[in-house]
């Protein structure tokens, strides 16, 4: 995140550099790889010839900066961080509630006038200052308190279901407990349960895709995470044709 930029991108102004908590680089390089893979299988399929796949945290790094590499290699505009706001978009942000927070979006004019009527702010609607996205940008320092001091007014529940009845983007800001109890969190089967070596169920994150053939959906792995060397004698055995004397002479010898 450091050596490819991603981390000048987030905080706060003159705030210090911000380390995302997710490990989306090394996810997305195993996504990348696996997307390679499957092109590469797809490819010799039709011509018949394989080929190398070759994939790495800095290649898949670089990448995800997306438009902010667009923004510097052709216009020469480095990222501004905004917190855990947009800089081209203006509201497209946390606010605090009386209860906790919520992060809204009104990219366009149609959402802006959906978010100023879920606000009962129709003089917003109407202010000239407010009036396209690229005033709104222009004027966000005195929007955004505008905002904010209203948010404060009443919880994250009934601001959510006003801006939702509105089709305004919102959401709460979900903890790790309250994701894995969304019912549309379990609904997808994201998460799901094996058996561990010892009998124990086990908690496990689903999979961020699923499959469906004509004999129906493809139901997630119910096979434990392998415990440590449990696999040993298979690879050494299976794989490399070791008899089992070698076997045992390498566990003999420490070298297993």
């Amino acid at each position: 995140q450091a050596f490819a930029g991603t981390m000048s991108t987030p905080g706060f102004p003159d705030g210090p550099p911000v380390r995302s908590g997710v490990s989306f680089i090394d996810m997305s390089t195993g996504i990348a790889a696996y997307g390679a893979i499957v092109s590469a299988l797809f490819a010799r399929e039709r011509t018949g010839k394989g080929a190398w796949v070759h994939g790495s945290l800095l290649e898949t790094a670089v990448s995800l900066l997306g438009y902010h590499a667009i923004s510097w290699l052709q216009g020469g505009k480095l990222p501004v961080k905004q917190g855990s706001g947009s800089s081209s978009s203006v509201p497209y942000q946390a606010f605090e509630c009386s209860d906790g927070y919520i992060l809204v979006g009104a990219p366009n004019d149609s959402a802006w006038a959906r978010f100023c009527e879920a606000l009962d702010a129709p003089d917003w609607a109407a202010d000239d200052r407010f009036s396209s996205i690229q005033r709104r940008v222009e004027n966000r320092q005195i929007l955004v308190p505008m905002i904010e001091q209203r948010f404060r007014e009443d919880t994250a529940a009934i601001w959510t279901e006003k801006l939702d009845a509105k089709g305004v983007a919102v959401s709460p800001l979900h903890t790790l407990e309250q994701v894995f109890q969304h019912p549309q969190v379990l609904a997808n089967d994201m998460l799901t349960e094996v058996t561990d070596a010892d009998g124990s169920p086990m908690p496990l994150v689903g999979m961020p895709f699923k499959m469906t053939s004509e004999e129906g959906d493809s139901a997630p792995s119910t096979r434990p995470v392998p415990r440590l060397g449990a696999h040993t004698d298979e690879v050494l055995r299976d794989v490399l044709g070791y008899s089992d004397a070698d076997v045992d002479a390498l566990r003999e010898d420490g070298a297993v």
